[in-house]
Formats: C-alpha cells, sequence, structure tokens
C-alpha cells in the first residue's frame, strides 16, 4: 500500500511537514494539518508501521476533515496498517471516494486481498495500474494476487516480463523477494537474453 502520487511536494517538503507533525506532538501544540497533508504524514507511519501515530493522525482527520472525502480513505487506511479489512472496507466502499485516484484503488485491492476476494483484488489493481502506470509497486501487488490464486505465469508476465522496459531493475529486485517462483522464471528468461547478445 504505497503512495507516491505526492507530486505537489518533493521530498524535502514531504520531510518538512513530518518534522511540523513531530514537533508539533512533542510540544503538545494544537496539531492542524489539511487532510492531503495528513494522507501524506499518515503514507509515513504506514511504511514505518508507528500504530500510535497512524491511530493520531486518523483521529485528527476525522475530527478536522470529517465531510472530506479523503477522510474517508485515511480511516480506511488506518484499519488496513493493522490489515482489518472488515473495518476499513465500509470506508473504501463510501460513494464520496474518488474512484479515479490511484492510491484508493490500491487501499481498495489491498482490502480485499485480506479477504481472499482475489477478483475483486485485481479488478482494483488493475485500475490503480491505468490511473498510475510507472508505479512498480502496483505491479508488484498485482503479481502477489495471481501468484497467490496460481496463476504464475501471468503473475510473471503481467507483473513483471512486460513491465521491464517502464520500470527497470526495481521490479525485478522487488519481485525476486516477493514472488520466488516467479523470480526463478525470471532468472531464466534474464539468462537467456543475456546469452542472445
Amino acid at each position: 500500500m504505497g503512495f507516491n502520487d505526492d507530486n505537489f511536494l518533493d521530498d524535502y517538503e514531504i520531510q518538512e511537514l513530518i518534522n511540523k507533525f513531530e514537533s508539533q506532538l512533542e510540544s503538545g501544540m494544537p496539531l492542524f494539518f489539511d487532510a492531503d497533508e495528513l494522507n501524506i504524514i499518515l503514507e509515513h507511519y504506514v511504511q514505518k508501521n508507528d500504530i500510535p501515530k497512524i491511530n493520531i493522525i486518523a483521529d485528527l482527520a476525522s475530527t478536522y476533515h470529517e465531510a472530506n472525502p479523503l477522510t474517508k480513505l485515511i480511516m480506511a487506511k488506518k484499519y488496513l496498517s493493522v490489515q482489518d479489512a472488515v473495518n476499513a472496507l465500509p470506508y473504501l466502499l463510501d460513494e464520496s471516494n474518488n474512484a479515479d485516484d490511484p492510491d484508493y484503488q490500491l487501499s481498495l485491492g489491498y482490502c480485499y486481498s485480506l479477504m481472499d476476494e482475489h477478483k475483486k483484488s485485481l479488478s482494483a489493481y488493475k485500475k490503480a495500474v491505468k490511473l498510475r502506470p510507472n508505479d512498480a509497486f502496483i505491479y508488484i501487488s498485482m503479481g502477489n494476487i495471481l501468484q497467490t490464486i496460481g496463476d504464475y505465469e501471468n503473475a510473471y508476465n503481467d507483473a513483471v516480463k512486460e513491465r521491464n522496459e517502464v520500470l527497470g531493475d526495481y521490479v525485478i529486485d522487488e519481485y525476486l523477494e516477493l514472488c520466488p517462483i516467479c523470480g526463478s522464471k525470471l532468472i531464466k528468461d534474464i539468462d537467456i537474453e543475456d546469452e542472445e547478445y
């Protein structure tokens, strides 16, 4: 469940936002961030698996931005961070969500994968790919679902081989760790391609 659609902020600005949050939290100052900022900060703590801070951020979003549709996604991510798909799903199925947001589709795909609803999960990931075609995380997530259902050929083809030109070595390295069966096939194909040149 990665969020890298924060094109309006560079890495430095994101770090400054996180520093501001940490500083205000430590000093006891009142915390106020807009919903987009809270979503960016939340992703930082999701990646660090910092559940207490995820809960604080979700509480801030629901307190100050209850009517904002992004708050539904933030609340869903709160539950997904502890793999609680049952409580996350109602937030994701709310009509106010932006179905054209790749972050939403990724969260929905992850939620369905936790519920073993693999076809629904794949459908959400495919929508996310259309919205953000250069995101290796989406392809890896799709490959993991395909591997789970035993569709190793498509896991390999859809999530790695055909996307290598766009995504480069990153997806290969990540996929070798996540999909050993497909990864061994990928290594054989790379060896064959190297021998041809």
